[in-house]
């Protein structure tokens, strides 16, 4: 009797979902293999989780990213460039530093939101939202970027033309 066979056999799959797997049996079970293995090779499963997932996670993203259009850069680049020039022309410091507020939030947000996704599946398609959330968080920074160096600016020259005068 093959593996599957011995699966079907034995109440594995349900007719009430479509003859797939009970999902809640599943899940039990291989939080039982799981904690099993840590229990029997602690020290493995920390070098796992605590170097190769990271690694693993970083590797991806990084091949996400060089693997993307050349365009994306100048996309971000722009986009923060508009965002900086209209901060410059109808806002003030008081948003600036909401935005700045607004990124570390977001940036909090998206990583507690992909990481348990990306941490269970170091694949493309696990890491792609917070690579999405990233570029747009880019484009804020770039943008703030724009507007404080602006800010500096303009307070260094009104101070050299104050003392001209």
């Amino acid at each position: 009797m093959s593996s599957y066979e011995a699966l079907k056999a034995g109440g594995y799959f349900t007719p009430w979902n479509g003859g797939n797997p009970k999902y809640g049996l599943h899940d039990e079970v291989m939080k039982r293999v799981v904690l099993r293995i840590a229990k029997k090779h602690p020290l493995k499963m920390l070098y796992l989780y605590a170097f190769k997932k990271p690694k693993a996670i970083w590797q991806v993203s990084r091949n996400l990213v060089l693997g993307s259009e050349t365009a994306l850069t100048w996309l971000i680049l722009a986009g923060g460039l508009v965002a900086g020039f209209l901060w410059i022309g109808f806002g003030s410091r008081r948003e600036l530093l909401e935005a700045v507020g607004m990124v570390l939030t977001g940036a909090g947000a998206a990583i507690i939101a992909v990481l348990p996704c990306v941490w269970a599946y170091a694949m493309p398609w696990s890491v792609i939202d917070g690579l999405l959330v990233t570029f747009a968080m880019t484009v804020l920074v770039v943008g703030i970027s724009v507007w404080a160096l602006w800010s500096v600016f303009s307070r260094i020259m009104s101070m050299i033309r104050n003392s001209a005068s």
